[in-house]
């Protein structure tokens, strides 16, 4: 959580969109997946029913599992092969998923935004030259 904080720090403070801050905002998402995976991981350790199958068996789930339903939450894909059955796996899933659409909207339009200006910019130096 520390490297994703800090990363999104740096996106934050540039001014220019270079290859970096791409690779570091691509970064930050799938640290954000991995994040929610072990949270869902360690609710699963404390609650083995809080995630159960569509048909509302329990169902036994390896770590992978965790990143497979992290992921397919924060993309808002969701299978629904892997169910969140308790409120808490529900509340988690949710703000996780609300937390991936946020990310994706703010960070494109903040990227868009400022790779913009810098084309603006760059234009207008070529046309003052």
């Amino acid at each position: 959580m520390f490297i994703a904080g800090n990363i999104l720090i740096q996106i934050y403070k540039t001014h220019h969109v270079t290859e970096d801050t791409i690779f570091g905002s691509v970064s930050v998402y799938l640290l954000i997946g991995l994040i929610w995976a072990e949270i869902y991981s360690a609710l699963y350790t404390i609650d083995p029913s809080a995630f159960t199958s569509r048909a509302g068996e329990v169902i036994h789930l390896v770590p992978q599992d965790f990143i497979y339903y992290s992921f397919t939450t924060i993309t808002t894909l969701g299978f629904g092969d892997i169910v969140p059955s308790i409120q808490t796996a529900q509340s988690f899933s949710i703000i996780e998923s609300v937390t991936g659409i946020f990310y994706v909207a703010i960070l494109i339009s903040r990227l868009v935004g400022m790779y913009n200006k810098g084309f603006v910019e760059r234009v207008s130096e070529k046309l003052e030259s």
